[in-house]
């Protein structure tokens, strides 16, 4: 295991990408890439990406099937691609035991202070259908950004993804237990559409206890500037977004997204077997 940090947010805090894999065996490995809580208050799908980090490493010596995967895959993971929406909700909900906070901590109107009318959605940031299903409104939950990769947290996804080009990839969020797939800017199936279905229904079989319903995100509804989508289409990536949860765990918005504590790794196990999987087919995913 390596770790790298592949940029820095608007406050300067390193974004850190973890890169597992044997260098010791010399071999062309397909690479598999995992995001995680790109929406601050998802707190929860950085749980699920350090707990696969902790699988990979932690069980590579005593299970054949990971030392397999970390043998002859080339695995990145970024826990937290939103460092500093991640800090302003550790602060709000120390002080005030909730947190809304979504964006990124863009300083929309030049302040010198990060408020609620700051801030970019950063999963409608990548060029693929940017502007469709968003808003220009800076105070908006859901605002772009002006343009396409205006934040350094998606120049640090679109940097990391032209580097590795991955061939699968999982971007983790919260919550209403689903798996999406391409597209999401558009209702008009992906080319790989059939193939990307069976994917994912596969990883829905993988769940050892709460079973996700599997939905093209456009069924879900119509977002454009997405990370699966700008992957799909610029590298052909079979990238899918799993939505960790079914929510709703007690009062006030972060508790809507977010399991008590004593829940977390339930939900960090029930995912674990899903997001391997991607990786165990990544040397051929259309074999399906």
């Amino acid at each position: 295991m390596e770790i790298y940090d592949i940029g820095l947010t608007w406050e300067g805090r390193p974004i850190k990408a973890v890169h597992i894999t044997n260098r010791e065996i010399d071999v062309e490995k397909p690479p598999v890439l995992y995001t995680a809580q790109t929406h601050a208050r998802e707190v929860i799908s950085a749980e699920v990406g350090l707990g696969l980090i902790h699988k990979l490493v932690e069980d590579y010596e005593g299970d054949s099937y990971i030392r397999d995967l970390v043998d002859y895959r080339d695995i990145w993971i970024v826990p937290c691609v939103n460092p500093d929406g991640s800090m302003i909700v550790a602060r709000e909900v120390a002080e005030t035991g909730d947190s809304a906070w979504r964006k990124n901590a863009r300083d929309n109107d030049g302040d010198g202070v990060v408020g609620y009318g700051d801030g970019v959605d950063l999963n409608r940031n990548y060029p693929v259908g940017f502007g469709i299903g968003a808003s220009q409104d800076p105070h908006s939950q859901i605002y772009s950004g002006p343009e396409p990769f205006s934040e350094p947290e998606t120049e640090a996804i679109r940097d990391l993804a032209e580097k590795i080009k991955p061939v699968v990839s999982a971007h983790l969020h919260s919550f209403s237990g689903l798996i999406l797939f391409p597209y999401g800017y558009t209702e008009e199936k992906a080319r790989d559409h059939e193939i990307m279905e069976k994917i994912a229904i596969n990883m829905r079989e993988r769940q050892p206890y709460e079973k996700y319903t599997v939905k093209k995100s456009s069924d879900l509804y119509v977002c454009g500037g997405a990370e699966d989508d700008y992957l799909y289409e610029t590298y052909g990536t079979f990238a899918f977004t799993m939505e960790v949860g079914f929510g709703y765990y007690g009062p006030g918005i972060f508790r809507m997204f977010n399991p008590p504590e004593d829940k977390i790794q339930y939900h960090v196990e029930n995912n674990l077997p899903a997001l391997m999987y991607l990786a165990e087919i990544a040397d051929n995913p259309e074999q399906l």
